[in-house]
C-alpha cells in the first residue's frame, strides 16, 4: 500500500523488477526541440551510448505536457526556444506538478549567457548543457540524474515502510455509515459510543460544558439529546482521532486547535456555500455525506505531521504549522518524505473515502493533477474540497494571529492561489466578506 502511494507521486520512477525486465527500457526520455534536424542529432547522440533508452519526441512544450500526463518518463531534455510553450514555461509547469518535483529536467540549448542559465536555475532545472555536448557527456548526465532520483525514491520507500501507521479508529467508519443513512438509528449510534469508556467520558464532558447544558448530564443518551447529532458526531470523531494518534510523542494543543478550526471552517463552507460552489448534490443523503467528509478532511489534513513527529526526533510540528509556503519542499528536503504523502497512506489504510485521501494528499499543492486521479474519483468535488482547505488555512492564519488583513494582502493570497479562487468562483474582493462571516462563526465556537 505505501509503495503504491509513493509510486503515483513520482513520474516514471520504476521499481527494480521493471528496470531489470528485458522488455522494459532502462531510460524513458522525452526530448523537445522545434527543429526536426536538431531532434535527430540529439537522438543519435543518446542512442550512440544508451542503446537501452526509449526516446519520445516533441516539437513544443504543450506536446511534452501531453506526453508527461499520459505515460512514463525518467527525464526531460528540452530546448528553450519553442512555439506555444517555451522551455522556461515548460520547466515552470513541471515543477508546479506535485508528481514531478523530482523529475530530472535538462535544458539543451545554444544559449550560453549567464542570464539564461540563472533563469533556468531559478525555475528548478536539473542540468544545463549546450548543444555541442559530446555523446559520452550527455549519456553520463542522463544516467547520473535518473539514477540519483531512483535512489532517492527507494530511500523514501524504505523510510515510509519503517514509519508506524496507527490502527484505524473503527468507530469513525461505523458512525459515518449510520449517520449517512436517510434515517439514522440514534440508538445504534449511542450503542457504538458506549463500547468505548474513554470516548463516552469525553462526550459526557463536552455535553456538561456550560455552553451546552446548565444541568447535570449523566447518561450518554442525554448527551446525545443535549449536543444534537451533528455536535455529537464531531466530538466522537475528534476524540477518536486524538486517541489513535496520541500513542507517541506529545502533540501540542496548538496543533489540535489548528486542526479543529480547519475542520469547522471547511464544514461551515460546505454547509453554507456548498450549493453555490457546486460541490453538493441535491440529494439530502449526499449533502450529509459530503459535509461529514469535509469535516474529516479539515480535521485530518495535517495528521501526517504527527507521524513525522513520532518518526523524527528533530521534527517540529509548530514550526511547520506556521510556515506559509514550501512546507512539503522543506520536509522532502530534510526527511525524504512529507506529511501530505504520509497522511494519504495512513488514511487509505484506514479505509477513508478516496475524496478525503486525495484532497489531503494535494492540499499544499498548486494544483490537483486531473490525469492522475484515482480511478472512479470525480474531479470536480475533489477540486472544490481541495480549494476550500486552502482557503480555510488562510482564514485560520488570520484568525489565530488576530489580524483582519488588508485588501492588498487578500489580493496577494488570491494571486498565489488563483486555481483555488477559480474553482470556488471567488473574486478577491469577496474574501473580505467571507472573512467577516467566518470570524463571526469562529468567535461563537470559541465560547464553547
Amino acid at each position: 500500500m505505501a509503495e503504491d502511494a509513493l509510486q503515483t507521486e513520482n513520474v516514471g520512477v520504476k521499481d527494480a523488477a521493471a528496470i531489470n525486465d528485458d522488455q522494459s527500457p532502462r531510460y524513458n526520455l522525452i526530448i523537445a526541440d522545434k527543429s526536426p534536424s536538431a531532434r535527430k542529432v540529439l537522438i543519435s547522440k543518446i542512442m550512440e551510448v544508451l542503446q537501452d533508452a526509449l526516446v519520445k519526441e516533441a516539437s513544443d512544450g504543450t506536446q511534452v505536457q501531453e506526453l508527461l500526463t499520459t505515460g512514463d518518463c525518467d527525464l526531460v531534455i528540452s530546448d528553450i526556444e519553442m512555439p506555444k510553450l517555451d522551455g522556461y514555461k515548460l520547466l515552470q509547469w513541471v515543477r508546479e506538478q506535485p508528481r514531478m518535483k523530482l523529475l530530472p529536467f535538462i535544458v539543451h540549448t545554444t544559449f550560453n549567457e549567464a542570464s539564461a542559465v540563472k533563469k533556468a536555475i531559478d525555475l528548478g532545472v536539473t542540468d544545463y548543457i549546450l548543444k555541442t555536448v559530446s555523446p559520452e557527456t550527455l549519456a553520463r548526465k542522463i544516467q547520473d540524474n535518473v539514477e540519483l532520483v531512483r535512489e532517492l525514491v527507494e530511500k523514501k520507500k524504505e523510510l515510509v515502510k519503517s514509519i508506524s501507521i496507527p490502527p484505524q479508529p473503527q468507530i469513525i467508519m461505523e458512525l459515518d455509515t449510520e449517520i449517512n443513512k436517510p434515517d439514522p438509528d440514534m440508538k445504534k449510534i449511542i450503542d457504538l459510543v458506549k463500547k468505548d469508556i474513554a470516548l463516552t467520558t469525553k462526550v459526557m464532558k463536552v455535553a456538561n460544558s456550560p455552553f451546552f447544558s446548565s444541568t447535570k448530564v449523566s447518561t450518554i443518551d442525554r448527551a446525545m439529546a443535549v449536543l444534537g447529532l451533528k455536535e455529537f458526531h464531531k466530538t466522537v470523531v475528534l476524540s477518536s482521532i486524538q486517541n489513535a494518534l496520541g500513542g507517541g510523542k506529545h502533540v501540542s494543543d496548538e496543533f489540535w486547535k489548528h486542526s479543529m478550526l480547519n475542520a469547522e471552517i471547511v464544514r461551515f463552507i460546505a454547509e453554507k456555500k456548498g450549493s453555490e460552489y457546486g460541490f453538493i448534490s441535491p440529494q439530502p443523503a449526499k449533502i450529509q455525506e459530503f459535509e461529514n467528509q469535509a469535516y474529516l478532511t479539515g480535521l485530518l489534513h495535517d495528521c501526517g505531521m504527527v507521524l513525522m513527529l513520532n518518526k523524527f526526533d528533530n521534527y517540529d510540528i509548530d514550526k511547520f504549522l506556521k510556515m506559509n509556503k514550501d512546507i512539503v519542499e522543506h520536509e522532502d528536503g530534510e526527511y525524504y518524505t512529507n506529511h501530505c504523502s504520509l497522511a494519504a497512506i495512513m488514511l487509505r489504510q484506514w479505509g477513508l473515502p478516496e475524496l478525503v485521501c486525495e484532497a489531503i494528499r494535494y492540499h499544499h499543492g498548486a494544483e490537483v493533477p486531473e490525469v492522475h486521479l484515482s480511478e472512479g474519483l470525480e474531479t470536480r468535488p475533489l477540486k472544490k474540497l481541495w480549494s476550500v482547505i486552502q482557503l480555510a488555512d488562510y482564514m485560520i492564519s488570520l484568525y489565530l494571529a488576530s489580524v483582519s488583513c488588508d485588501l492588498e494582502s487578500d489580493n496577494l493570497w488570491a494571486q498565489a492561489h488563483a486555481s483555488a479562487m477559480s474553482e470556488l468562483n471567488l473574486e478577491s474582493g469577496a474574501l473580505k466578506t467571507l472573512k467577516l462571516t467566518i470570524t463571526e462563526f469562529l468567535l461563537k465556537r470559541e465560547k464553547k
